[in-house]
């Protein structure tokens, strides 16, 4: 069979499947057994159809392209030593390579054709088209892009695909990962190869004290007391992601930072829930469940700005250099509300509604903290936000979902990141919080 009688033949066993899973909806009832079994042999000969397509559509491909090399070219033996020159690796290469293993699935059912520059542009890169899934790591870099946000001068490959990945596509996945996060913002984020467990050693030696020793006196012992946490590797999902056939084909779309956005912004929502108030079991411990008690308000329903000062020098004046506040923009707005006897707004030396700082410590909005003032609610932390402590796990995994979508002209991707957080806390409470009454 041609390779447009096999398409035609999938699609068929892929509408005949459709059909029988229609008729069933539409009679409301399950399918009976007789029908399960019938869809079951139309899928089964979709997946078997398909197979040989890609197949045998990869095969022609390399056959066009032996067909391609001169007779002459293909007979002349490379000189020995000399190594074979590989052409430079551009973004716009890794472009074209990307936007064609998007367009794969859609051109196997004849929907879009890739093209020969897509093709090319994946040969550079090494990469095979028909493959399902991308693995790429993220920057090393990253303490730099937390406090200056800016676009990435290098990224890290994956071992299955990541160097087809273009920057664009990397930086706006991480760039949406932080806007959505604010504790990505002002957390160390660490990176490791695997995600087994990993215990991170912590440490209090705040009450120790040198000596003064006499001339051949022998020096004291003070041992130092280990406390330890384990982080994990939680793994995460963007859920799927639907792109519809008329993007796939709009060559003006820029599908990489597209995905990528989409992709980022998703992990970003979930993570920070995470980070800020997960219970730490079955998924990160969050900053607010790992903070110790700074100070109490006098009422179950409003702040003082004597409070904020409490909380302030309830935290050691180790911790209290390169400090800052975190709290939900309602909170914020309510403390920027605080008023003197004389009824004019505390903002001079106590908060400054542009520079978003309260007593000079910046303040962090975070849309996952306390939102209302109410009764038992911790609505402000304070303190070394920068203990708390982010692992990401192994490489960022794009999978794409060839046919679950295909009827509805759609293809489906998924991004994975696995990752932990907690709050290095051995004793000292670097972060502290405000409880309501």
């Amino acid at each position: 069979m041609t390779l447009k009688e096999i398409q035609e033949k999938a699609l068929r066993a892929l509408k005949a499947a459709r059909d029988l899973v229609d008729k069933a909806d539409t009679e409301k009832r399950d399918m009976t057994s007789d029908e399960d079994k019938q869809f079951t042999g139309y899928m089964s000969e979709h997946t078997k159809l398909t197979k040989d397509l890609q197949a045998r559509s990869g095969l022609e491909n390399a056959e066009k392209a032996m067909a391609a090399i001169p007779e002459e070219a293909r007979a002349r033996p490379e000189p020995e030593g000399r190594e074979e020159k590989k052409p430079e690796i551009t973004e716009e290469i890794r472009g074209a390579a990307l936007k064609g293993w998007f367009s794969t699935p859609l051109s196997l059912r004849g929907d879009i054709e890739i093209t020969d520059a897509q093709r090319q542009a994946a040969k550079q890169c090494g990469f095979n088209l028909n493959q399902r899934e991308i693995a790429f790591g993220l920057r090393g870099n990253y303490r730099s892009i937390q406090h200056e946000f800016r676009a990435p001068q290098t990224t890290t490959t994956g071992s299955t695909g990541g160097y087809l990945i273009p920057t664009g596509f990397v930086s706006t996945l991480e760039r949406a990962l932080l806007e959505f996060g604010g504790m990505r913002q002002v957390s160390e984020v660490m990176r490791t190869a695997t995600g087994n467990d990993l215990p991170w050693p912590t440490s209090d030696d705040t009450s120790n004290k040198g000596e003064i020793i006499g001339e051949n006196t022998t020096q004291n012992e003070q041992n130092i007391a280990f406390k330890q946490v384990i982080f994990k590797a939680y793994k995460y999902s963007s859920k799927m992601i639907k792109i519809p056939f008329e993007l796939l084909q709009d060559s003006a779309v820029d599908l990489a930072s597209l995905t990528g956005q989409i992709a980022g912004e998703r992990l970003g929502r979930i993570q920070n829930q995470h980070f800020t108030t997960g219970t730490g079991a079955g998924q990160p411990q969050g900053l607010t469940l790992a903070t110790t008690l700074g100070t109490t308000t006098a009422s179950a329903t409003a702040i003082k700005a004597d409070e904020l000062m409490d909380l302030i020098y309830s935290v050691d004046p180790a911790y209290r250099t390169g400090a800052a506040f975190m709290m939900h923009d309602n909170i914020f707005l309510a403390i920027s509300k605080l008023k003197d006897g004389q009824g004019q707004y505390l903002l001079n030396g106590l908060a400054d509604s542009t520079q978003l700082r309260i007593k000079g410590y910046p303040v962090i909005i975070n849309m996952d903290m306390q939102s209302s003032v109410t009764t038992a609610t911790k609505t402000v932390v304070f303190g070394q936000l920068g203990k708390y402590k982010i692992r990401d796990a192994g490489e960022v995994r794009l999978v794409r979902l060839d046919e679950r979508y295909a009827d509805l002209d759609q293809v489906a991707f998924v991004a994975f990141l696995r990752s932990d957080g907690n709050l290095l806390d051995a004793g000292v409470a670097p972060v502290k919080h405000l409880l309501q009454a």
